[in-house]
């Protein structure tokens, strides 16, 4: 689906679902795939602070620019940032990180970016959610215009890969939430057993940890 196809409410989402992962105090926020920048000004006005962002849609880009205080426009795969080690205390990736090539070398690059301590917040499509699981008993792998089998999509995660990309990065994922819309009830009469396959999507929060300090005593 060509950029200019997808109709502009695709990226004007509040994602105001990870408000429980967000850490108490936000001075200077980096969002990847910012959209029309509805997330950042919520960040903003939430906490007071610095937010920037990464859209590869030109037109939406300046959208965004209109509320929030650095919009870079381009590829962020292919993007040199411009902004110092260590300056950021919060890098939101809400469902962008399947869009990409190498998911695995953005976060990479993210986590210089953030401060010790600071909070790097995801959500990530479940492509064990049992409707996959059901259409592949009936020989089908169908993409569609949006949702978990997105023909945008090029990687895909479940749970421990999910979790893997982060840690590998140096990370410590401290919340994995499991975000279902109509099946909660079954979840909770099967104790969470099937978690898992009706999860549509993952809300992670991964920090960097501030390094330990060190007692010297001198003899």
């Amino acid at each position: 689906m060509a950029i200019q196809e997808i109709p502009l409410t695709y990226y004007s989402a509040l994602r105001s679902d990870i408000a429980d992962l967000l850490p108490s105090q936000v001075s200077c926020s980096f969002e990847i795939g910012c959209g029309t920048g509805s997330t950042s000004a919520w960040i903003k006005q939430k906490y007071g602070a610095y937010v920037a962002g990464v859209e590869l849609c030109e037109d939406v880009a300046h959208q965004a620019e209109k509320s929030m205080d650095k919009v870079l426009i381009g590829d962020v795969e292919n993007m040199l940032f411009i902004f110092s080690p260590a300056s950021f205390d919060l890098i939101l990736c809400l469902d962008v990180l399947e869009h990409l090539k190498d998911p695995w070398g953005l976060v990479t690059r993210l986590v210089s970016l953030m401060k010790p301590g600071a909070s790097l917040v995801a959500s990530l499509p479940n492509i064990q959610h049992y409707s996959t699981f059901f259409n592949l008993l009936r020989g089908r792998w169908n993409y569609t215009s949006q949702g978990l089998m997105d023909k945008t999509h090029l990687r895909f995660f479940v749970r421990s890969t999910a979790i893997a990309m982060f840690e590998d990065a140096g990370l410590k994922v401290n919340v994995v939430n499991a975000e279902m819309s109509r099946i909660k009830t079954i979840d909770r009469c099967t104790l969470g057993i099937f978690r898992d396959f009706c999860a549509g999507h993952y809300l992670i929060q991964a920090c960097l940890e501030k390094p330990r300090s060190t007692d010297i005593h001198e003899s």
